[in-house]
């Protein structure tokens, strides 16, 4: 969903929510300037994206061509991507011992990882026009990736070879993407309105969404091996388990576009682009809502720390 209006959009700020409580009112808000204009920060990394070599939090800049990285204090350090235009979108991790982050080029038709000190390598995806977007780190020093317009799933191995696996319906949309403890990658299908999921040998199963036309976009590994999802249009957010029994839950504030999401023992964290706000599912099943200082961002990607772009 979120490639073309996204970037239209040109994102102003990396935020940080912090000094959090129960209420509305405890939330704390800091926003930082990205030094480019108009660079367009997509994708942020997961819980503890932090690189112990060169701290801080990456993020990805998708007008501007830069893969970027904030401080706590907020220094942000830019790094122009080789590849002209290439649209970094979403980005993630290896575990620390690898130390190794990749990231999608969704107008290059790449996936890339970056290695301090090393810099930025890509690899061109076979499939032309694949429009990669989701990106999550594999448990074998893999990096798995979604085809948006290409309708499949991709891996990088560690030797750098691609690997792609067609999703069995038609122009589905795979967007978002999530590993977990075990060896199956989940995924959100945002047109075929499905949560797919691959195991290791490439098996593809796929399980439709209640609500018709809901826009699946985001997801993540939640507690007791389940996973959660954000429903674009549906305006909703989505839990679904390991037999695929799927539970949705309407948002209270009407339209407001769900998009981002991330697990936290306080709860499930997630993006409202439209409402700008942020919300929380709490644990008793009630919602909170946070409303963000400033107009208009259209809050996208979440990590667990509460960063988001």
């Amino acid at each position: 969903m979120t490639s073309s209006r996204a970037a239209r959009r040109a994102f102003a700020f990396l935020t940080a929510l912090s000094s959090v409580a129960g209420a509305a009112r405890a939330a704390v808000f800091k926003d930082f300037a990205v030094p480019t204009p108009a660079s367009a920060p997509t994708g942020i990394g997961g819980a503890g994206l932090i690189d112990p070599t060169v701290g801080g939090v990456w993020f990805t800049e998708f007008e501007a061509n830069r893969i970027s990285r904030i401080a706590e204090d907020g220094t942000i350090v830019e790094y122009p991507l080789a590849t002209p235009s290439s649209g970094p979108a979403a980005i993630a991790q290896y575990p620390t011992s690898i130390g190794r982050i990749g990231f999608t080029e969704a107008k290059a038709n790449k996936i890339a990882y970056v290695q301090p000190p090393g810099g930025v390598v890509d690899f061109a995806i076979p499939t032309p026009g694949s429009n990669p977007r989701g990106v999550a780190p594999g448990s074998d020093q893999t990096i798995w990736f979604t085809e948006f317009d290409g309708n499949k799933i991709g891996v990088l191995d560690f030797q750098g070879r691609i690997t792609e696996y067609a999703i069995p319906i038609p122009h589905s949309g795979p967007l978002g993407i999530t590993s977990s403890s075990g060896s199956d990658i989940w995924f959100t299908e945002f047109k075929g309105n499905k949560i797919g999921r691959i195991d290791g040998q490439g098996v593809v199963r796929e399980y439709p969404l209640p609500t018709p036309a809901s826009g699946p976009t985001a997801i993540v590994a939640g507690p007791n091996a389940e996973f959660w999802f954000t429903m674009f249009h549906a305006n909703k957010i989505g839990r679904i388990s390991q037999d695929g029994t799927i539970t949705e839950f309407p948002l209270p504030t009407p339209d407001s576009g769900p998009t981002g999401i991330v697990a936290r023992p306080d709860g499930i964290w997630f993006t409202e682009s439209r409402a700008n706000k942020i919300g929380r599912w709490n644990r008793d099943g009630t919602f909170t809502e946070f409303p963000i200082l400033t107009p208009n961002s259209w809050p996208a990607a979440i990590n667990g720390d509460l960063w988001f772009t």
